[in-house]
C-alpha cells in the first residue's frame, strides 16, 4: 500500500498445485481492466492467458463487484466446484446470505447465482 492514510485489505490465498515440486510464489498485479461492475473478471488461470496471473493448479480465479440488487450467474461444468469469498458487502449465494469475511463452497450445482443486497466485492474460485 503506497498510501500513508488509506488502509490496505489483503487476502492471502493458498491453492494446492496440480503437481509436486512447484516452489510457492507470491505475485501481485494491478488489474483495473479486469474489474467491471456487474461482471466477473478473470484474475488467474493455469495458462495465464490474456495477461492474467498464472496459477499452477486446475483452477480459475475471478473477481466480482456488484452494486445494490445486481445479480450474476456463473455456470459450473459437471464435477466442478466453486468457492466464493466475500471481501465486502452482503450477498445471496444460491439463496444463502453471506457477508464480508464469509466464504462458502458450491458443489453439485450447475450454476452459481450471486445477488447483492448492497454494494459488494467478492472472489469466485472455480475448482476441480
Amino acid at each position: 500500500n503506497a498510501s500513508d492514510s488509506a488502509e490496505a485489505h489483503v487476502l492471502q490465498i493458498w491453492i494446492e498445485p496440480g503437481k509436486n515440486g512447484i516452489v510457492p510464489e507470491y505475485t501481485q498485479k494491478f488489474v483495473p481492466d479486469v474489474v467491471k461492475p456487474g461482471k466477473l473478471g478473470l484474475l488467474s488461470s493455469p495458462e495465464g492467458k490474456g495477461g492474467v496471473l498464472t496459477i499452477h493448479a486446475d483452477a480459475l480465479l475471478y473477481i466480482g463487484i456488484l452494486f445494490d440488487n445486481q445479480e450474476i450467474e456463473h455456470p459450473l461444468e459437471v464435477k466442478k466446484h466453486a468457492w466464493v469469498q466475500i471481501v465486502s458487502g452482503e450477498l445471496l449465494l444460491n439463496g444463502t446470505k453471506l457477508q464480508a469475511g464469509d466464504g462458502a463452497a458450491v458443489s453439485e450445482e450447475s450454476v452459481v447465482k450471486i445477488r447483492s443486497s448492497r454494494s459488494s466485492e467478492f472472489l469466485l474460485f472455480e475448482l476441480n
